[in-house]
């Protein structure tokens, strides 16, 4: 088992800088306008924080012993009513390459980020040549509340991530996958 020492940054899978620009921005902006997104979104990673993983498989220790695909987060939104958020395993063989899906629960609508643990040996750790703690973040879905802009870029970002999300279920973490969505690790 392994210790998560790092965490992930926003990543956008579109190749031009002015679009992940403005996803770095529009993260920001949901986190800094919506208090409650902002509390969830620390909590889970708190938890994830306290989490171990087993590396040869990428599979949370919570989930394998309580024999779950996914892990409750509770936050009290701002009427005090306590709201269950999730971390959801996408992927239930053990020899593939995990995904989750933290799933924020706000508003009847669940903001989605997508992550993935590291695991030796494989095709995904030869690639960055180190296997550690990190994961990694594909994007949020679409808040209501956003300006046009942001509400197109989200649109886009929604149907990435939905096709990531089908990929890496139907051919796990492989190089080709890793190429077509320019996956990148986290800076120490």
């Amino acid at each position: 088992m392994i210790r998560i020492n790092n965490f992930f940054w926003p990543h956008n899978p579109f190749n031009e800088n002015q679009r992940e620009n403005l996803f770095v921005e529009l993260f920001r902006n949901v986190l800094s306008k919506d208090e409650y997104f902002k509390q969830a979104f620390i909590s889970i990673i708190q938890h994830l924080y306290e989490c171990d993983y087993d590396v040869d498989t990428g599979i949370f220790r919570e989930m394998a012993d309580k024999n779950h695909d996914y892990i409750e987060i509770y936050v009290k939104d701002q009427l005090g009513l306590l709201r269950t958020s999730k971390i959801v395993k996408r992927i239930h063989s053990q020899k593939e390459q995990p995904c989750y899906e933290i799933r924020i629960n706000r508003n009847n609508e669940k903001p989605r980020i997508f992550f993935s643990t590291f695991i030796k040996p494989n095709e995904l750790s030869d690639c960055f040549g180190v296997w550690k703690g990190l994961l990694l973040c594909y994007g949020i879905s679409k808040n209501g509340n956003m300006e046009v802009d942001a509400n197109i870029l989200t649109d886009e970002l929604c149907q990435e991530t939905h096709d990531l999300a089908s990929e890496v279920e139907n051919n796990c973490f492989c190089q080709e996958t890793i190429n077509k969505y320019q996956i990148t690790n986290f800076p120490d």
